[in-house]
């Protein structure tokens, strides 16, 4: 018995001993960051869920007793910016200070929408998989959204405008839990310095799309989002409308649109010309291909290995999509062919057949 009740004291004992030392490395390796404005009834609740980590505090001159509650807990650390300067700003001032000590930092709201039980689970997903950002996701198996019908609605047409714009592959891009990296971090102080990082809520998707740019790793992580319930939203028509923007300023809208507007343009000219479309298709596609050989067989013959390698990769992207546009052109003739038989006008018809074959590509391409 004496020997069982030893076993039993060293187990407890290490137990005990396990258990400290995961709070410690929470606490050391990872932390909070909280942007707030006036939330102290909020964080009467969050706060002591978050007693295990540091937490970085980044108000934005609170009115309501926020400063005075947080001075109560030994793990929060207090950032007084004194005024209203924007959530993303917060998020970066937040960094900037948390970067200096922690390899992990998990951005959440305030507003307890962001249930604190996912975040161990988010930074396992970081470290297990080496991701640069882990986004507490709502639309990807396992996640759920209890948001009003209405913001529900934004947060959908946002997500779908992201995609369209940006990168297909992220499920929920305007979620705002989220665990950056060090190395993540630190590149977002960068590229703010350079250029300033949106600072309305269009600000989420800047921020990932500067990370997808550089292919940091991106990963989401199933979350329940729970609706405000205390204090009010701070979405505005300015903040749809800076969403909007940065959309078509920095992704791939101006492209699409290039392409159906050349397209337009490059067709109504074959319209007006008294030759075999046929003929001039061809010609069109034999001579910037000759043209591709012949530049290719100088650049090696000379020696000049950077146009070369140039066009190596020129032709490596024309072989990966020629056979996607060559589909693209076969599904605007066949509409094209399709609505001038049924009397439709040759430009409505031309430009139907290329809004197509554009959605097409899109569809495709990752």
């Amino acid at each position: 018995p004496l020997c069982k009740g030893f076993k039993e004291l060293i187990a407890i004992t290490s137990t005990i001993n396990m258990s400290e030392g995961w709070q410690r490395e929470d606490r050391g390796l990872s932390c909070i960051v909280l942007p707030v404005l006036n939330e102290m009834e909020n964080l009467k609740v969050l706060l002591p869920q978050l007693s295990r980590y540091t937490v970085y505090i980044v108000d934005d001159g609170s009115r309501d007793g926020t400063l005075e509650l947080c001075s109560n807990f030994n793990n929060v650390i207090l950032i007084e910016r004194g005024e209203k300067k924007g959530l993303v700003s917060a998020v970066l001032d937040g960094m900037r200070e948390a970067v200096k000590l922690h390899d992990y930092m998990v951005v959440s709201d305030a507003d307890l929408s962001h249930d604190p039980k996912y975040i161990p689970g988010m930074l396992s997903s970081a470290r297990k998989n080496h991701a640069d950002l882990v986004i507490g996701s709502r639309y990807i198996p396992g996640g759920k959204s209890h948001d009003s019908g209405f913001r529900q609605l934004i947060s959908i047409g946002a997500n779908a405008l992201f995609k369209l714009s940006f990168s297909k592959k992220v499920k929920d891009a305007t979620s705002g839990f989220r665990v950056y990296s060090r190395s993540a971090a630190e590149f977002l102080i960068r590229s703010d310095s350079d250029e300033p990082v949106s600072n309305s809520y269009a600000g989420q998707i800047d921020i990932l799309q500067r990370l997808l740019k550089q292919n940091f790793r991106v990963d989401e992580y199933p979350i329940d989002f729970i609706t405000r319930e205390m204090g009010q939203s701070k979405l505005s028509a300015h903040d749809i409308r800076e969403f909007a923007l940065l959309s078509v300023k920095r992704g791939h809208l101006k492209r699409y649109f290039g392409v159906i507007a050349a397209g337009l343009l490059f067709n109504q000219v074959i319209m007006a010309l008294s030759m075999s479309s046929m003929a001039l298709y061809a010609l069109l596609a034999t001579v910037p291909s000759a043209l591709v050989i012949g530049l290719m067989r100088q650049g090696h013959t000379v020696g000049s290995r950077r146009v070369y390698e140039s066009l190596v990769k020129a032709r490596g992207f024309y072989n990966k999509y020629a056979g996607l546009v060559s589909i693209a052109i076969l599904v605007n003739a066949i509409v094209f062919a399709i609505l001038v038989r049924s009397g439709i006008n040759f430009t409505i018809a031309d430009s139907a057949g290329i809004i197509c074959a554009v959605c097409l590509t899109y569809l495709t391409i990752p």
